[in-house]
């Protein structure tokens, strides 16, 4: 929550303006209530869920079957077309906080508090510091975002967006036997364009995709024009810039992985540079 500027309790507030039902009819939330507990010095949130553990998609490191992820896919694509065309007017997350949360300042103000630094800190500060070793050039563009996260949020202004979950990690998803979808974990929510889910997806479940990256995004558009969103010449950009505001995210994750995957998307993101910095 600090590193993602969340003093508010975003999903109470999602809860208490309805969003998470209108989600419902394309993912099950599990959510049964939220209290918010002010009594003590600092408030605290409780979130009574259903035990849907057995449906939640078992960890590993090999792909996902090709008609699970479909599922996934057809969910996404449902949920976010149902929404395009949504409005932030309850303060959830907004475009500067998903581009800024990991950034080295924030992680600056993690690394030099008092108590133990979290692995996944030490680990972005360290994939960071790397990124500007193996790809100077993704670096750099990566740099000017954290400084500059506004000229991004511009260029994605221009394309159609709503609500989002934010946050389609494996570790969040689930599929009943019945195909209904479960989506967990609702604390990234907000305001975002159509595609930052799916370029979200990419980035965090690259070991589970059931094809490649170039095909999963295919699959999704088409998943959306089914849905009655006719993509048009505005797909392509916004893919290009999600893809750019992802890895401002997760960039230093890739650095510390292998050099296949840490090509891909400097070559997506490096592709739509000069734009950015025109």
């Amino acid at each position: 929550m600090r590193a993602t500027g969340d003093d508010r309790f975003w999903p109470l507030q999602a809860w208490k303006a309805g969003l998470m039902g209108r989600a419902r009819p394309y993912v099950d939330h599990c959510i049964e209530s939220m209290a918010l507990d002010q009594d003590g010095a600092d408030p605290e949130l409780t979130v009574l869920m259903r035990d849907v553990g057995a449906d939640i998609i078992a960890d590993g490191h090999a792909p996902i079957p090709a008609e699970q992820e479909t599922m996934l896919l057809t969910a996404m694509a449902e949920l976010n077309t149902s929404l395009l065309g949504w409005r932030d007017d309850i303060g959830l997350m907004s475009m500067r906080q998903r581009l800024l949360m990991l950034s080295p300042a924030n992680l600056a103000d993690e690394l030099g508090s008092s108590g133990p630094v979290p692995g996944p800190v030490a680990a972005a500060d360290e994939g960071w510091r790397r990124l500007g070793t193996v790809d100077p050039e993704l670096a750099r563009l990566l740099g000017e975002v954290h400084a500059d996260p506004e000229r991004l949020v511009q260029g994605l202004r221009g394309t159609p967006s709503g609500f989002v979950h934010g946050d389609w990690k494996m570790g969040n998803l689930g599929v009943r036997a019945d195909g209904e979808v479960l989506l967990l974990d609702w604390s990234f929510l907000g305001q975002a364009p159509l595609a930052w889910d799916i370029c979200w997806y990419l980035a965090l479940n690259r070991e589970r995709l059931a094809a490649e990256k170039e095909q999963t995004l295919d699959q999704f558009r088409r998943l959306v024009e089914a849905s009655g969103v006719r993509t048009g010449n505005w797909w392509e950009d916004q893919v290009a810039l999600c893809l750019v505001g992802v890895m401002s995210v997760f960039g230093w994750e890739k650095a510390l992985g292998d050099i296949d995957e840490l090509a891909w998307w400097s070559r997506r993101c490096l592709a739509v540079a000069g734009r950015l910095r025109s």
